[in-house]
């Protein structure tokens, strides 16, 4: 299995040298389309070897999903990949969770592969804390690993690849081991002094405002600041 992560961002300049540098510590290839940043995003990502960068304008909801398809042609094209493994420019995905992943591929006929997250708040002072809901943490199923065979339907934020078929035995879902965790979903957090202009953003931030997340836990602390994110 030849995997290459695939990323689709926008003003996304707090969070996207740790994600991405995580991924490289893992991956030779990474492919990055960025679609119209006006903060440093492409500053930071032009700096990791591993990426390959493609610039596009503001593009529509509809033309998102062919960006979509894009990267996964390309990455068959140009590397050889096998499958690509989709991350969100709000996902950080710890450098040992990535090698579980890549040591642990799943089976050649599965149709898609999800990985596991906890949400990430933070708070007005810059804290940023894990969601807790009666002590435990809130966990979710993110679909990620997926054949270039697929082909990418709907418009954003809702497309999907036809691989995706929710519930169906064939698809895998990497287990988080004892330990570690799985990717850490930033969607609470601040990613750019310039959230306001990337669609839906502020939207699907209120759709799960901090006002409105389960209970957060003292005890789940995680990092007093965005600076204090070590990768191994």
């Amino acid at each position: 299995m030849n995997i290459v992560p695939v990323l689709l961002v926008k003003n996304e300049e707090v969070w996207i040298r740790h994600i991405v540098t995580a991924l490289a510590n893992v991956f030779p290839h990474i492919i990055v389309s960025d679609t119209g940043s006006i903060d440093a995003t492409i500053e930071e990502v032009s700096q990791i070897p591993q990426v390959s960068l493609f610039k596009f304008n503001d593009l529509s909801p509809h033309k998102l999903t062919g960006c979509r398809q894009f990267m996964q042609d390309e990455a068959k094209r140009s590397f050889g990949a096998s499958h690509i493994f989709l991350v969100d420019g709000d996902e950080l995905y710890p450098t040992k969770y990535l090698r579980y992943i890549a040591d642990n591929p799943m089976p050649e006929d599965a149709l898609s592969g999800f990985t596991t997250g906890i949400e990430v708040g933070e708070l007005e002072n810059g804290e940023l804390w894990f969601y807790g809901h009666q002590g435990e943490l809130v966990k979710f199923n993110r679909q990620t690993i997926i054949p270039v065979t697929s082909r990418w339907k709907g418009d954003y934020p809702f497309e999907s690849p036809d691989s995706h078929i929710p519930g169906h035995p064939r698809n895998h879902y990497f287990l988080t081991p004892a330990g570690l965790h799985g990717f850490y979903h930033l969607h609470h957090t601040k990613r750019s002094q310039h959230d306001r202009e990337v669609y839906l953003r502020d939207h699907k931030k209120n759709q799960f405002s901090m006002r409105d997340a389960p209970e957060i836990v003292p005890e789940k602390f995680w990092l007093k600041s965005r600076s204090d994110y070590r990768d191994e």
